[in-house]
């Protein structure tokens, strides 16, 4: 058996200064077993969600923003696919409705459209509540059989356009869900009451259900029928059935009186045969009534600023569930697994690595108590933190402090023409960092033991091989460990600890070893991150570019080692690394294969958003790299504009037909697919007024026009194939 030890040790003089100190002889142990893991890791996490203001007019407006689409874009740009589905609340508030004069009512779906294709642009999916009312066209679900019937359609018309737009494969994917918090007074718009709220769920469910019927049958028209006698000549295909996930109800379950719409539909569900997850053919019949056809069960249980009241307080609900359904109980999600309540709260562990590692911690408690058996789909878990920050509320202003991902900066720029006219300037906050850290974790799972046992330190470790068969992306055998230290009460809890983790490591037989490279990645307060450098430089309201460049310098994650594997006669590695309370850590262990072939595959798909004069973000798929061990992305550019009236078919002709001196433009390492450019102003150890061109630009030119190429570089320093040429201007 192959396993890893990690073992405390005594830290340094600066110890005896913290007013907690770990016992220097405490060890604590993991194990891993790469000939038999304990079973397959699935990405249980990986969800955020938001929600506009408010319904109507004002979600419209939201949901169309610019800044919208950009918090959308960088969330799809974490490395390796970190969050794959965002949950959104009212968006059939952007769809349109035109009744004609014979009362026909007809639906504009622009605008769905329209946030529909950045999302599957940038790699995520929809969490798509069927939450909204288009045109306040629906006034009594309740009771009226023609606006039940209406509403089926509307469901029916949605899935059935997005089928035909995005293909069945790709739909089957996303996860429909009822409406959000329905016995809430500020989201139940349409005064559901318990009847009404069911006839609600059906209408859903046979909505969805109707655009499967309609594509299959579409299939057997164009596969299965004989063009000359019409007879059908195939039966019933595997690859032509579909069937969409439908969840719910999204609530907070508290008391059943209070909380009855919800309540009411568990309790319709147990008097159902079963919970329906892989439906038969005939379910997709009209008649549904013998069948609740939940595909999961939603609910919302946070944490009152305790990582540990988010964990027993979704135990307790799945003990319910539980004992509700008995052995037919479903699968579960928390999909707003928050902290603390409140996303405006104007809190400042929200800023730094407080709130990273909570979340973190949420999720391996999670995984210790759900997911170390072979079922690890018994919950997943959701944090509802996509939201654009304002500053209403917020007294002193700070863009961190909000329940976001990102820190927005809405900035007013004298050098605009019109004085009044604002951008937006978005940083990473060590929450979305974190996402990407955890983007590592591969899908094996690896045993784990402690010794001794310390709540606050949690480790999940995982492995791409299994029997000695690399059957993953990655071109080499890979380990991955996440170590979470932090308060599980108390998430503002600030007396930082230092300890030092001494891992030894005791690495498979079957993995050639030799060469191989460990890296550490760290989030913790004591490193700079750029809540912290905003604060030290006075917090403008308008940090100017040379503040910004530093800020994003610092986002993270902050590489505190790279080294080779060495190891003695039993295969062991020692690692030591310093930890704070609280950080995360992320260990990678890659294998070297000294093979021409074995280097990283090629960067695609390079987009750019203008952000302001010449500031532009660029964003990149990471799919064909084929491998985590990156240490960085070489991020080149040649200053060239085309003339105005160019024809461009693709960039690389275009590329053929020009001459440019590419330099590098990522001044620092960057492992995560995306880099803001300000050209005049780049990156330097020494200076921020370093410029990349040789000669003086007119100061009214857009400094960014020209071309782009980026390549990864591994842990050994070898370089994968350019990108084709990104053309931007």
């Amino acid at each position: 058996m192959s396993f890893i030890r990690i073992q405390f040790s005594s830290f340094t003089a600066v110890i005896l200064l913290m007013s907690l100190i770990i016992n220097c002889n405490a060890q604590l142990r993991v194990e891993i077993n790469t000939i038999k893991p304990i079973g397959k890791l699935s990405r249980f996490w990986d969800s955020t969600g938001f929600s506009p203001p408010a319904s109507g007019e004002e979600a419209f407006n939201y949901l169309t923003s610019e800044d919208v689409k950009i918090n959308l874009a960088l969330i799809g740009s974490l490395p390796f696919n970190g969050i794959t589905q965002v949950r959104i609340h009212w968006l059939l508030d952007l769809i349109h409705v035109r009744q004609n004069s014979s009362s026909i009512v007809e639906y504009n779906f622009q605008y769905l459209d329209e946030l529909l294709e950045i999302l599957i642009k940038y790699g995520l999916r929809p969490g798509f509540e069927l939450m909204g009312n288009p045109g306040k066209l629906f006034s009594d679900i309740n009771n009226n059989n023609t606006q039940v019937d209406m509403w089926k359609q509307l469901i029916t018309a949605i899935a059935s356009r997005y089928i035909d737009r995005f293909g069945v494969e790709e739909v089957m994917k996303w996860k429909f869900e009822t409406w959000n918090e329905p016995d809430l007074k500020k989201y139940n718009i349409l005064n559901f009451t318990l009847p009404g709220y069911l006839r609600y769920f059906k209408a859903c469910r046979s909505g969805l259900d109707e655009a499967c019927a309609v594509y299959h049958n579409e299939m057997i028209n164009k596969y299965c029928i004989n063009p000359v006698n019409k007879s059908r000549i195939c039966f019933k295909d595997q690859n032509y059935l579909c069937h969409l996930k439908l969840g719910g109800p999204a609530g907070l379950f508290k008391n059943k009186r209070t909380h009855n719409l919800c309540w009411g539909l568990l309790n319709y569900c147990k008097k159902k045969s079963r919970i329906s997850h892989l439906p038969q053919f005939q379910h997709y019949s009209d008649n549904t009534s013998d069948k609740c056809s939940l595909d999961f069960l939603s609910f919302h249980k946070k944490g009152d600023c305790s990582p540990r009241a988010v964990v027993k307080r979704s135990k307790h609900f799945y003990n319910s569930v539980k004992n509700l359904y008995h052995s037919k109980i479903p699968l579960l999600s928390n999909n707003e697994a928050d902290i603390l309540k409140g996303w405006w709260q104007n809190e400042k562990w929200r800023s730094d690595v407080h709130y990273a590692s909570a979340i973190t911690q949420v999720l391996i408690m999670i995984y210790e108590y759900f997911h170390k058996s072979t079922d690890d789909k018994v919950l997943l878990i959701s944090n509802d933190n996509a939201f654009l920050n304002y500053d209403q509320n917020l007294y002193p202003f700070n863009p961190f402090n909000q329940r976001t991902l990102l820190a927005r900066f809405i900035m007013k720029d004298d050098k605009m023409s019109d004085k009044n006219l604002t951008y937006s300037q978005f940083f990473q906050k060590p929450v979305y960092i974190v996402m990407g850290m955890l983007a590592y974790l591969y899908n094996n799972k690896l045993n784990i033991s402690y010794n001794p046992y310390d709540e606050r330190l949690h480790v999940i470790a995982t492995s791409n091989e299994q029997n000695g068969n690399n059957k993953s992306k990655d071109t080499t055998w890979s380990c991955s460990l996440l170590v979470v230290y932090s308060d599980v009460d108390n998430v503002k809890f600030s007396n930082m600890t230092y300890i030092d983790v001494k891992l030894k490591i005791y690495l498979p037989k079957a993995v050639i070893i030799t060469g191989g490279k460990y890296v550490v990645y760290t989030l913790d307060n004591a490193l700079p991150h750029p809540a912290d450098v905003w604060a030290k430089a006075g917090r403008p309201l308008n940090p100017d570019m040379k503040l910004r460049a530093l800020m994003r310098q610092t986002q993270g994650p902050h590489r505190t080692q790279i080294n080779n594997v060495t190891y003695n006669d039993d295969n062991v590695l020692s690692i030591v690394t310093s930890i704070t309370l609280p950080s995360v850590s992320l260990i990678h262990i890659c294998q070297y294969i000294d093979n021409d072939l074995i280097v990283p595959g090629k960067v695609t798909n390079i987009t750019a958003i203008n952000v302001t004069l010449n500031e532009v973000l660029l964003l990149w798929d990471d799919d064909q790299i084929k491998t985590r061990c990156i240490k960085t992305y070489k991020i080149e550019f040649c200053h060239k504009r085309l003339p105005k009236n160019y024809s461009i078919e693709n960039n690389e002709k275009t590329y053929q037909y020009t001459t440019c001196n590419f330099k590098r433009i990522n001044k620092y390492d960057v492992i995560f697919p995306s880099f803001q450019f300000g050209p005049v102003l780049t990156n330097s150890k020494n200076n921020y007024s370093e410029s990349i061109f040789t000669q003086p630009l007119d100061s009214g030119e857009e400094f960014n026009n020209g071309f782009y190429r980026i390549s990864a570089i591994d842990y050994w320093d070898r370089q994968g194939s350019y990108s084709d040429i990104f053309y931007y201007g």
